[in-house]
Order: C-alpha cells, then sequence, then structure tokens
C-alpha cells in the first residue's frame, strides 16, 4: 500500500527495546541471503528470531500510534501558523507521527538547539547518525533544501508522554527563541 521496496524500522525510535527492528522487503527486490545459514525468514536471514524483542517492538509501535499524529499535527499548525518566514520540511501528510522538521529563515539551527535545550526543550538539527558531521543534512539536501535552509533546520520529535500543555509550552519557546535570534540578522 506504501508503493515502497524496501522499509526499516528500529524500535528505540519509539522508545521500543534497543537492537530490535524489521526490515520489509518487497517480494523479488533481494534475491541474496543478508545472512546465511537456515532457511528462516524465507532463506533470506538465518538465526533465532528475539521473540521477547519482537513484542516489545509490537507494543511501542500500538502504544506510539495512539496520540502523536494529533499532537504532531497541532504542533506543526502553531508553529507554521505563529512564527514568520518557517518552512515544514518534508510533506505534511506523509511523515512519521512522531516527527516534524522545520527550518527557520535567518536563524542559525544549532544556535536554536542550544537555546532550547536551556529550557528544557531536546531538539535535533539533523540525524543522530550525521550529528558530528559540519556539512548540511544529505537527506535535507536530497529534498532540494539550500545550504542556508538546511542550516536553520531544527527536528523535533514527541513521544506518548507529551501532553497538548508541553506542546504548547514548546511553541511558545521556539517562538520567543526565533524572535530573539532575528534581532542579530
Amino acid at each position: 500500500a506504501m508503493n515502497v521496496d524496501m522499509l526499516s524500522v528500529s524500535a528505540h525510535k519509539i522508545r521500543g527495546p534497543k537492537g530490535v527492528g524489521f526490515l520489509y522487503i518487497k517480494k523479488g527486490k533481494l534475491k541474496t541471503p543478508f545472512i546465511n545459514g537456515g532457511g528462516q525468514e524465507y532463506g533470506m536471514r538465518a538465526g533465532t528470531e528475539n521473540v521477547a524483542g519482537i513484542i516489545g517492538l509490537a507494543k511501542a509501535a500500538q502504544i506510539a500510534m495512539t496520540n502523536r499524529e494529533m499532537l504532531r499535527d497541532y504542533m506543526i499548525k502553531k508553529v507554521t501558523t505563529q512564527i514568520k518566514d518557517v518552512w515544514l520540511n518534508g510533506d505534511e501528510q506523509e511523515r512519521l507521527p512522531n516527527n516534524m522538521n522545520f527550518s527557520f529563515k535567518g536563524v542559525d539551527g544549532a544556535t536554536l538547539i542550544l537555546m532550547l535545550d536551556q529550557q528544557g526543550i531536546c531538539a535535533s538539527a539533523g540525524s543522530a547518525c550525521s550529528s558530528a558531521q559540519k556539512e548540511p543534512s544529505h537527506v535535507l539536501k536530497a529534498i532540494g533544501l539550500s545550504d542556508e535552509r538546511a542550516y536553520s533546520t531544527v527536528r523535533f520529535t514527541i513521544n506518548e508522554e507529551i501532553s497538548k500543555k508541553q506542546v504548547d509550552y514548546v511553541v511558545e519557546c521556539i517562538k520567543r527563541n526565533v524572535e530573539e535570534l532575528r534581532k542579530y540578522v
């Protein structure tokens, strides 16, 4: 239904157990086993499944879907309507239920993240696997963002424990900090 060839999911990204995930491969897209040995997983991966981990991933996915999409959409609307010159990166609807990525014109994303951190808000300028890089995110570049816009990007991830009141606090902090940073542009 999603028209994908391959899809990988890491459980820890949705507060599930670390070291557990799944890989979907469209039939006929991979012909060579990636772990040789037994006949598990239709001969594509040998080894015993981590049943407890799989159950933990399934439960984490179930919990993750309960409230996140509604709060994500609420936060996106508040940020994009209350802050001038902001862009939501990626498709508005076809996105993870807990993830938002914004670019703020005239704002250094790393500086905004430091300010938010001082207010008890965790955010990121890029993916965890590229956090030590000085170059803009290759993913943001691949979706057509300029270097300037990529450097002004901040990513927010919400979990099942966040409340609407907390989202309001986060948005108010973003708004205040963006206004402060833009004074120096």
